[in-house]
Protein backbone atom coordinates (compact mmCIF):
# COMPACT_ATOMS: atom_id res chain seq x y z
CA UNK A 1 0.00 0.00 0.00
CA UNK A 2 2.76 2.27 0.97
CA UNK A 3 4.92 1.47 -1.90
CA UNK A 4 1.93 2.22 -4.59
CA UNK A 5 1.10 5.80 -2.81
CA UNK A 6 5.11 6.42 -2.94
CA UNK A 7 5.34 5.71 -6.67
CA UNK A 8 2.13 7.78 -7.11
CA UNK A 9 3.74 10.50 -5.14
CA UNK A 10 6.74 10.17 -7.54
CA UNK A 11 5.29 10.13 -10.54
CA UNK A 12 2.88 13.13 -9.84
CA UNK A 13 6.34 14.78 -9.07
CA UNK A 14 7.99 14.11 -12.08
CA UNK A 15 5.24 15.14 -14.39
CA UNK A 16 5.05 18.45 -12.38
CA UNK A 17 8.22 18.87 -12.40
CA UNK A 18 8.17 18.66 -16.59
CA UNK A 19 4.81 20.72 -17.09
CA UNK A 20 5.37 23.50 -14.54
CA UNK A 21 8.01 25.41 -16.77
CA UNK A 22 5.88 24.82 -19.72
CA UNK A 23 2.33 26.59 -17.68
CA UNK A 24 4.52 29.19 -16.38
CA UNK A 25 6.07 30.23 -19.60
CA UNK A 26 2.26 30.37 -20.74
CA UNK A 27 1.19 32.82 -18.12
CA UNK A 28 4.74 34.74 -17.93
CA UNK A 29 4.66 38.42 -18.90
CA UNK A 30 7.90 37.86 -21.23
CA UNK A 31 6.03 35.26 -23.29
CA UNK A 32 6.52 37.89 -26.24
CA UNK A 33 9.97 38.83 -25.85
CA UNK A 34 11.54 37.37 -28.94
CA UNK A 35 14.61 35.46 -28.31
CA UNK A 36 15.66 31.55 -28.98
CA UNK A 37 12.91 29.11 -27.97
CA UNK A 38 15.18 27.57 -25.45
CA UNK A 39 15.95 30.10 -23.73
CA UNK A 40 12.32 30.53 -22.00
CA UNK A 41 12.74 27.20 -20.14
CA UNK A 42 16.15 26.70 -19.38
CA UNK A 43 19.25 28.72 -18.54
CA UNK A 44 21.46 26.32 -20.66
CA UNK A 45 22.05 28.46 -23.90
CA UNK A 46 23.33 31.06 -22.33
CA UNK A 47 25.83 29.35 -20.48
CA UNK A 48 26.68 27.34 -23.57
CA UNK A 49 27.16 30.42 -25.39
CA UNK A 50 29.26 31.75 -22.92
CA UNK A 51 31.24 28.80 -22.49
CA UNK A 52 32.21 28.47 -26.05
CA UNK A 53 33.20 32.14 -26.12
CA UNK A 54 32.49 34.93 -28.37
CA UNK A 55 29.03 36.24 -26.49
CA UNK A 56 29.31 39.67 -27.47
CA UNK A 57 28.99 38.50 -31.53
CA UNK A 58 25.77 36.48 -30.65
CA UNK A 59 24.63 39.27 -28.66
CA UNK A 60 24.79 41.46 -31.85
CA UNK A 61 23.52 38.60 -33.97
CA UNK A 62 20.65 38.59 -31.77
CA UNK A 63 19.65 42.82 -32.22
CA UNK A 64 20.44 42.08 -35.75
CA UNK A 65 17.77 38.77 -35.74
CA UNK A 66 15.33 40.28 -33.76
CA UNK A 67 15.75 43.60 -34.10
CA UNK A 68 12.21 44.61 -36.16
CA UNK A 69 10.50 42.25 -33.66
CA UNK A 70 11.01 44.89 -30.34
CA UNK A 71 11.34 48.31 -30.47
CA UNK A 72 13.45 48.65 -27.33
CA UNK A 73 15.49 45.49 -28.43
CA UNK A 74 15.23 43.37 -25.55
CA UNK A 75 15.75 39.62 -26.21
CA UNK A 76 15.60 36.39 -23.78
CA UNK A 77 18.45 35.09 -23.01
CA UNK A 78 17.68 32.99 -19.58
CA UNK A 79 14.35 32.36 -17.91
CA UNK A 80 13.36 35.77 -16.74
CA UNK A 81 16.58 37.40 -17.98
CA UNK A 82 16.75 39.73 -20.77
CA UNK A 83 19.06 41.24 -22.76
CA UNK A 84 19.36 45.06 -23.36
CA UNK A 85 20.56 46.38 -26.84
CA UNK A 86 24.79 48.01 -26.70
CA UNK A 87 25.07 51.18 -26.49
CA UNK A 88 26.32 51.35 -30.12
CA UNK A 89 23.17 49.73 -30.89
CA UNK A 90 20.89 52.38 -30.98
Amino acid sequence: MHSEVLAFAAVVAVVARILFPFFKNVSSPLRNVPGPASTRFTDLWYLWRVRRGGFEQDNIELHRKHGELDPAGLFLICPNTMLTPPPQAK
